[in-house]
């Protein structure tokens, strides 16, 4: 009888493990979308290093696609986060794509219909976008995003844009100041997460992190990153 007993106890410790490290993999999955809303599932893959320097891969990649572009993209990878720019995250190699098609399959909330978010990016003038998946300490996942349109009216369409749809949509939005970006909108989510988004020029940026709690101090981190970002593409 008490070997039967030891036995059942051993399979329910068992899967007890198994329990607790599927719950863990669906939390973060959650995590994952809550970062920032409705970008947020291209946040978790990639590698690599990443620098302000425009890489030999990334120039290549805007060379082939110089015929179909009306303006060069090769230096859009120079426009996301380095690492430590949001101090103690690492970055890695960013992840472009040149088309609204390959963005959207990228990026697209499930939510917002392929087609009609389409002809929105379409009429904006969308030329690329890149991501950069940033991992911090203790595991913490981070996120550096931009987007090229043709024109600055294009940038400040989309950030408008982003604001009206993160209001509405992120489970505990709640904003914050972002001193010393024009135009600039922070705002903290369920997760808990933390998120800026401004534009500059033809180009609209979010950078966003995981953090522990929600303080002024935390805010004034993912602030002074993206402060460092704006002054490097800014001038």
């Amino acid at each position: 009888m008490a070997k039967v007993v030891g036995r059942l106890a051993a399979a329910r410790r068992s899967w007890l493990t198994v329990l607790r490290a599927l719950y863990r993999v669906a939390v973060m999955g959650l995590r994952g979308v809550l970062l920032v809303g409705v970008v947020a599932s291209l946040m978790l893959a990639g590698c690599g290093g990443s620098s302000h320097k425009t890489s030999t891969a990334a120039t290549s990649a805007a060379a082939t696609t110089a015929a179909t572009a009306s303006t060069s993209t090769s230096s859009i990878t120079s426009r996301v986060l380095t690492s430590n720019e949001l101090n103690g995250f690492t970055g890695s190699q960013p992840s472009v794509d040149h088309t609204v098609s390959a963005w959207l399959a990228h990026t697209q909330d499930p939510s917002v219909p392929v087609a009609s978010e389409t002809r929105r990016l379409t009429r904006l003038g969308f030329i690329a976008g890149a991501t950069e998946n940033l991992t911090g300490p203790h595991g913490r996942d981070g996120l550096s995003l931009v987007e090229q349109f043709k024109t600055p009216g294009g940038a400040r369409s989309e950030l408008a844009n982003k604001l009206k749809v993160f209001k509405a949509t992120v489970p505990g939005y709640e904003p914050f100041a972002v001193p010393g970006i024009a135009g600039a909108f922070g705002y903290a989510a369920t997760g808990p997460g933390l998120n800026v988004a401004f534009a500059s020029g033809d180009y609209f940026y979010l950078v966003g992190e995981f953090v522990s709690a929600v303080s002024a101090t935390s805010e004034a981190t993912i602030t002074a990153a993206a402060k460092r970002l704006y002054r490097g593409v800014h001038g």
